[in-house]
């Protein structure tokens, strides 16, 4: 779904700029790359970046990696000026996290610092197995803004659009 959203934004330095945090335990919580990194200003680079990227398994530390999110708005970090550009923040997640920082606090203070959250979930088929919990609803809607800023597979274009919008002014 990340892929398929980069190529139909508008990326590049007077356009969307894309910085990328993995989370899984606090310890394995990176910046895969912040928004002042040239090389990552061309979709197709964004995109074999992902692809670059392998799973470390483990625990969840949503809450770190929302924290680190709000860390990208620093100009040091590659953001724009306050004012000149509208923040958005996808989280893709299935909603547990068991380490790191509280999601709730983390999402009111990405909020506070204005940026829009986007809850991001893959469902699949919906079943409940052995080795798979399901969603985490709670922790989801937590992250989100509201209901209408929770995405899955089956709704992603209305997100993909909602975000070309976004784009428009810095035309």
């Amino acid at each position: 779904m990340a892929e398929e959203l980069i190529n139909r934004l508008l990326i590049g330095r007077r356009f969307s700029r894309v910085a990328l945090i993995t989370f899984s335990s606090v310890g394995k919580t990176r910046t895969q790359f912040n928004l002042n990194r040239s090389r990552y200003f061309d979709g197709k680079q964004l995109v074999a970046a992902i692809r670059r990227l392998e799973s470390s398994g483990g625990t969840t530390a949503v809450g770190e990696g929302i924290r680190l999110g709000i860390e990208q708005q620093d100009e040091k970090n590659g953001g724009r000026p306050i004012g000149i550009a509208k923040k958005a923040m996808l989280v893709f997640t299935d909603g547990w996290s068991n380490r790191g920082p509280d999601v709730e606090e983390m999402s009111r203070n990405a909020k506070g610092a204005g940026f829009v959250l986007y809850t991001v979930v893959y469902e699949g088929d919906g079943r409940i197995d052995a080795n798979s919990p399901g969603l985490n609803l709670y922790t989801i809607e937590a992250v989100a803004n509201d209901q209408k800023h929770i995405y899955s597979e089956r709704n992603f274009t209305q997100l993909i659009q909602e975000l070309r919008k976004r784009n428009l002014p810095c035309l």
